[in-house]
């Protein structure tokens, strides 16, 4: 029991089970009572206070501002000699949680590269198949690991064959052209290991489609050797969306970057290359990782056009070396957001969230920054650690981000997204493995958080939260197999509707019969046919 005349009450439904909770205001700081299932009110504090980010020493108001379900908080700010309303919008927060066993795809091929250093991660669809298969940069080239399906098992395979492994079909195909640099852009005739070729360690692959074709570019940045000098060089490769990969030579957008005057900026120090559509104008723009910082180069029209200065505003730490960036969609707002993972010599690396906000602002996020987690507790003195490598992508084929990693100490980690945590874990429609940080719906409900009805359910009040109730059942099947329900998925299937709209859009669990002569209704004033 609290005691207190500052306390001010508002009543909301702030965990989507239908059940009224009470936020309390006070004068140093918010509380959130939640109404259980039971019917006990249990008082939130700590980090199970979603809340506690809100500063204290304001009136609060307490409403579903955005219609989606989610409520949301209109703060009214007194201090500081100004007046000012400050909305916080409530977000469900998705978590990392590291697997291992048989939950990880990577148990089988577990390798830690000790003095063959991997120095860079790339997720593509190499074979066509659909998922996301791994490229592993080392010292010695690319070890190339395939995606099994899951009736061959499912996890990653390495692949030494020609047959299997594309890449050293490629590597045979650049043999087979005649050296000769400069000027031409014949590729080198020995990618990975002749003196008189490319150095090995420094192949650098990226992969995207580069101009929206729906096709895919396998890019690789090396250095050629001319006598004493070393020369930058890209090697460019195209997939149609039913072919194979070919190389590209004059018509390379790559080959004209080298050849402006920004080509200073690949003669030394450059640790890793990305391609990501950074602009969302349908082509790849490319990042380039230097010790010196991150340089970002817009794609217009097939021409690399550099931003100078572009990310001098994220504020990188100085005292590292090496900024490794990842363009992706994390929050699943629409836009690209910005991973980097910086490197000392002699220090473990940091990974930094930076998050793409309205107007294009880039924001760091510092206390729930879902990669902090990333670099192995057990980082040594020796600076083994700096070589920690990062991709992203869907591994699983779920829908949402997953990250994998390779350090010389740990070797490959694998991190899936989860939806739980302690307020309001699965809508309290489903129960949540502290293991996988994922949920197991009840009957009825579906999604990542189990906030959505099935199909053959329907929300049955829209005003007291989400309680999905089964379409009516006749003669053991829904609508009596004479018609459809409208539930909730129908609700949603006009394509017509906004976003939000689609969001709170609910079906009345009514039959719409097929069959003349047919009605008939249930206590709950529902056509069932």
């Amino acid at each position: 029991m609290m005691h207190d005349e500052d306390l001010i009450p508002s009543f909301v439904v702030w965990d989507g089970d239908g059940l009224m909770d009470i936020v309390i205001q006070h004068h140093d700081s918010e509380f959130l009572a939640e109404r259980l299932e039971n019917g006990r009110v249990v008082l939130r504090t700590g980090n199970s206070n979603a809340l506690s980010d809100v500063p204290y020493g304001k009136y609060m108001a307490v409403a579903d501002w955005k219609g989606d379900g989610s409520p949301g908080i209109v703060a009214f700010d007194f201090a500081l000699g100004h007046r000012e309303l400050v909305y916080y919008e409530r977000r469900r927060v998705s978590t990392l949680t590291e697997q291992v066993g048989p939950r990880s795809f990577f148990e089988n091929e577990r390798h830690v590269y000790r003095n063959n250093i991997a120095h860079d991660l790339t997720f593509l669809d190499a074979d066509g198949d659909g998922d996301v298969d791994l490229l592993v940069a080392t010292d010695d080239g690319f070890n190339y690991f395939e995606h099994l399906g899951a009736e061959e098992g499912g996890g990653f395979v390495k692949r030494d064959t020609p047959a299997t492994n594309p890449f050293l079909a490629m590597t045979d195909r650049v043999n087979a052209v005649h050296r000769s640099w400069p000027p031409s852009w014949a590729p080198c005739d020995a990618m990975w290991g002749s003196a008189s070729g490319c150095h090995q360690r420094c192949s650098l692959p990226a992969v995207a489609d580069l101009d929206g074709s729906g096709g895919l570019d396998f890019v690789v940045f090396s250095f050629s050797k001319a006598g004493t000098a070393s020369l930058p060089y890209f090697h460019h490769w195209t997939r149609p969306s039913n072919g194979t990969f070919e190389i590209v030579q004059s018509s390379s957008p790559f080959r004209r970057l080298l050849e402006s005057k920004d080509r200073e900026v690949f003669e030394s120090g450059v640790n890793s290359i990305r391609l990501a559509d950074w602009d969302g104008d349908g082509d790849a723009d490319l990042f380039v990782d230097r010790y010196a910082g991150i340089e970002y180069f817009e794609n217009r029209d097939g021409v690399f056009t550099r931003r100078l200065g572009y990310f001098t505003s994220l504020l990188l730490p100085t005292d590292f070396v090496g900024y490794s960036p990842a363009a992706v969609d994390w929050d699943g707002d629409g836009d690209l957001d910005l991973v980097v993972v910086s490197h000392e010599s002699g220090s473990a690396p940091e990974a930094t969230f930076f998050e793409r906000i309205d107007g294009g602002e880039l924001r760091r996020v510092s206390r729930s920054n879902p990669f902090g987690l990333l670099t192995p507790v057990d980082a040594d003195a020796k600076g083994i650690l700096a070589h920690l490598v990062i991709a992203i992508a869907d591994v699983d084929g779920d829908g949402d981000l997953d990250v994998l990693s390779n350090s010389q100490v740990a070797g490959f980690r694998y991190f899936a997204r989860g939806v739980c945590d302690s307020v309001d874990a699965c809508s309290f429609s489903g129960t949540c493995s502290l293991a996988t940080a994922r949920c197991s719906c009840n009957s009825g409900y579906e999604s990542p958080d189990c906030s959505v009805c099935q199909a053959g359910h329907h929300t049955a009040d829209e005003h007291g939260g989400r309680v999905c109730t089964p379409c009516p059942m006749a003669k053991g099947s829904v609508c009596a197999n004479r018609g459809t329900c409208s539930d909730d998925h129908k609700a949603r299937a006009n394509e017509r509707m906004t976003s939000t709209a689609r969001l709170v859009a609910v079906g009345d669990g009514s039959c719409i019969c097929k069959e003349p002569g047919f009605e008939g209704t249930d206590a709950k004033h529902r056509t069932t046919c």
